[in-house]
């Protein structure tokens, strides 16, 4: 039987710096966003998650999409 992808949502992640490690490298943190639609549009989600990165005291590094599915034998 062959396997379908059915897709379940989404979640906004918005990397942010959280300090020096004792060795001097950059440490960073996620901040994450759950149960988004699936069809929420890049531009959209990345507008949002732009907004929430200007709210944070932290600077914002990276802004992601992580995209959720369940895999059923269709």
């Amino acid at each position: 039987m062959a396997v379908v992808k059915q897709p379940n949502g989404c979640v906004l992640a918005v990397q942010v710096q959280n300090g020096m490690s004792a060795g001097g490298t950059q440490l960073y943190k996620y901040l994450r966003y759950k149960n988004i639609k699936g069809d929420v549009t890049d531009d959209a989600l990345f507008a949002v998650g732009t907004g929430l990165a200007g709210l944070q005291s932290s600077i914002a590094t990276a802004i992601q999409r992580q995209d959720t599915s369940n895999l059923i034998e269709g």
